[in-house]
């Protein structure tokens, strides 16, 4: 049928195997708006956002439908409005035990540390291939992941704790067709797997429209020896099915806070507005950062840059053209750093003590701020115009007089959708000449490959680049041929990451591991540079955000504890 062409594979295949499946999708349009929205009311679909910047419009609509909605002549494409995730590798280079389901297999490890054991199933011994407990793939194929339905079946499996104090648990999951009474239970033993606690539970009668996640702290149940697992109710309905995209195991072995147990709901975001940053205080006045010019060879006000520390300043060279005419130091520049928000910082302040945060807008539906509770915005935002006011210049970032704008569109755990960021990217085109945007730093990928020729998120991508703002995304941290939306777009600049191993040298540089490369599905090959990406020091957004909470022993030590350690092609991106 032709209207298959114009429909998303994965979505084909959620049509065809799922048609009551209510999912979340963006519908590119060609053609007169009105006709289209009458199209989407012949169907049924719920419109939930308009993104007029790209012709779309974000709609909630039965899978069964698609075929019919994608035959209509006014239809361009048809896509999921996938998830998308930041860009650090914190779950890489962090202690933690991690499993993506990248492979069909019950011994999956994506992790820093290895598990005690493979995923031992529950009710039956079939394998990874078939049966009530497998890894498959959901959603027609867009996401793999660990498969759960049929009555008390399950998958269990053992880790080591040695010297844990705390231990938090992540997981990015799927509810479909739950009964009032269908649950999937998480529990823990401590000895052995002779008993269990029930720690968490998955209930709700639900089809979940888009993938859920849930962060929880598990610190009560520590031990040096523990299993968890994750069992369906005794009464499972025939229909109800648990998919479990990731799940993450993170101990923590020094001080820290503990994690507020929550789980968030992303819905699609709404208008957005801009705020004005209150945040006007700094430590450090213009003549403490600056050195005058009776003092040294410079003809213009220069930076004292004889306490940096910053090796990745200097190993891309940025500190050699701040104190040489024309002094190339981001003055007067909008930088839109499209993440998981801005924390007010003093790095973040001019010399007159006012913000450079000039505009804030959120994208993130129930978020009432547009602060960052995750801390990867903040983190990002100061790799690329810290002023270093609280370190006394020992910190700093590669554009430090540049004005930052605050687009929020990732939660308080990094995670967002696709609309919410073509949304952020609208505004951006929207405002772009009142703030002086002439960069847009995307240290974020999509969950789902897409060719450029069809993604949603690179054709807004695209709207700002051929607008004259240059467009910045990093490569990815899944390591080689995974170039996903932004990273695929022949008209962004995509970030991979090296490790400059602490040194200025560049000769002792090489590729970080974790860094994405290769080839993408339309012939291009990305990225298109490399820069430090590995151990960077920059902004911490608060001692409470969720970051710290994770990884407590990446603080920076001194400094009024202002400083974060992470690594990720978003920190080589900046």
């Amino acid at each position: 049928m032709q209207s298959l062409t114009k429909l998303q594979p994965f979505l084909q295949q959620v049509a065809a195997t799922d048609p009551h499946d209510r999912v979340r999708v963006i519908v590119q349009y060609q053609g007169e708006m009105p006709l289209v929205k009458q199209d989407l009311a012949d169907s049924n679909a719920l419109v939930v956002n308009e993104l007029d910047f790209i012709n779309a419009y974000v709609v909630e609509i039965a899978a069964g439908k698609l075929p019919m909605l994608a035959a209509k002549q006014g239809v361009r494409w048809i896509s999921l409005d996938a998830p998308v995730r930041k860009s650090s590798a914190t779950d890489g280079s962090a202690d933690n035990l991690r499993d993506d389901f990248d492979y069909v297999s019950f011994s999956g490890s994506s992790g820093a540390l290895p598990w005690a054991s493979a995923w031992q199933e529950i009710g039956e011994s079939d394998g990874p291939n078939e049966g009530n407990v497998a890894v498959t793939s959901f959603w027609g194929g867009a996401l793999q992941g660990l498969r759960l339905q049929g009555v008390q079946m399950g998958a269990a499996r053992a880790f080591w704790l040695d010297g844990a104090q705390q231990l938090h648990l992540g997981i990015a999951y799927r509810r479909k067709d739950f009964a009032d009474t269908d649950y999937v239970a998480l529990e823990l033993s401590q000895d052995g797997g002779a008993t269990w606690q029930e720690a968490v539970r998955f209930s709700g009668a639900a089809t979940d429209t888009e993938i859920q996640y849930g962060n929880y702290d598990l610190s009560a149940h520590v031990a040096s020896e523990m299993m968890l697992r994750l069992v369906t109710a005794p009464a499972m309905s025939a229909d109800g099915t648990f998919y479990v995209d990731a799940i993450d195991v993170r101990p923590l072995y020094g001080t820290g806070t503990t994690a507020t147990t929550r789980v968030f709901l992303p819905l699609v975001a709404g208008a957005g507005e801009a705020k004005p940053d209150l945040f006007a205080a700094t430590a450090r006045t213009k003549e403490a950062a600056l050195v005058s010019a009776s003092a040294t060879t410079c003809n213009y006000y220069c930076f004292d840059l004889s306490k940096l520390k910053s090796t990745y300043i200097k190993a891309i060279r940025a500190d050699q053209l701040w104190n040489v005419a024309p002094y190339i130091r981001g003055w007067g520049v909008g930088v839109a750093v499209v993440d998981s928000g801005i924390s007010p910082h003093p790095d973040l302040t001019d010399y007159n003590g006012n913000s450079r945060i000039v505009a804030r807008v959120n994208f993130v539906p129930n978020a009432a701020l547009p602060d960052d509770f995750y801390g990867h915005g903040t983190h990002v935002a100061g790799t690329i115009a810290g002023r270093g006011v609280s370190s006394g210049g020992v910190y700093m970032g590669v554009a430090p007089e540049a004005s930052i704008i605050d687009v929020k569109v990732t939660d308080d755990y990094g995670m967002g959708n696709t609309s919410d960021v073509v949304a952020g990217l609208q505004w951006i085109y929207n405002n772009r000449a009142t703030y002086n945007i002439k960069v847009a730093n995307l240290s974020l990928n999509s969950t789902v490959p897409e060719s450029y020729h069809v993604s949603a998120l690179d054709a807004a991508l695209e709207v700002l680049w051929f607008n004259r703002i240059v467009v910045v995304v990093s490569a990815g941290n899944e390591g080689k041929e995974k170039l996903y939306p932004p990273a695929n777009d022949p008209f962004a600049i995509v970030v991979g990451s090296m490790d400059d191993k602490g040194t200025a040298d560049i000769a002792d540089d090489k590729l970080s591991s974790f860094s994405a490369y290769g080839m993408t599905s339309d012939g291009f090959l990305k990225p298109d540079l490399v820069a430090p990406g590995q151990d960077i020091v920059s902004l911490l957004a608060s001692d409470d955000m969720n970051l710290k909470k994770m990884l407590p022993l990446n603080s920076v030590l001194g400094y009024e504890n202002k400083y974060f350690k992470m690594s990720g092609t978003s920190m080589a991106s900046a």
